[in-house]
């Protein structure tokens, strides 16, 4: 009887053993996609001042691609609403919804008062989400 609760034991701690590796490198892949994914965003140095002459030069796309960058790469939410808000008053739709959004967040009454502005022009532009976010600030 002493043999087989031994054997159990041995069984249960390789199972759970096994189990543990499993999830620890189904978690490992997730860090990577991760790390992949932001990696994405990564704009060499060389393309930076491009991107960035375009976009100051009016170029919405390259002004939402230096938003991506700041917000999903870099971190940086000083540069990121920069950035954002250029490429909104360059035209970009989902960056008014986006600096919609943002502001709303801030929930200063300055802030909440150009993210009505913000979501009134992406709605305009056909940005469905932006009605949603319309009504909620209506609300307040």
């Amino acid at each position: 009887m002493k043999i087989k609760y031994t054997n159990m034991t041995i069984l249960l701690i390789l199972f759970f053993g096994s189990l543990l590796n499993i999830l620890a490198s189904e978690a490992k892949m997730e860090d990577k996609k991760a790390i992949m994914i932001n990696e994405s965003f990564n704009i060499s140095k060389e393309d930076l001042i491009k991107i960035k002459k375009e976009a100051l030069l009016g170029s919405s796309e390259a002004a939402f691609k230096l938003f991506n960058y700041y917000e999903l790469y870099l971190y940086d939410v000083e540069q990121m609403m920069y950035w954002l808000t250029i490429a909104a008053e360059n035209g970009h739709v989902y960056a008014q919804y986006h600096l919609a959004f943002f502001l709303n967040k801030i929930s200063t009454p300055e802030s909440k008062f150009r993210a009505k502005f913000w979501a009134k022009k992406a709605q305009k532009n056909g940005v469905k989400e932006a009605k949603e976010l319309l009504q909620e600030l209506e609300k307040e």
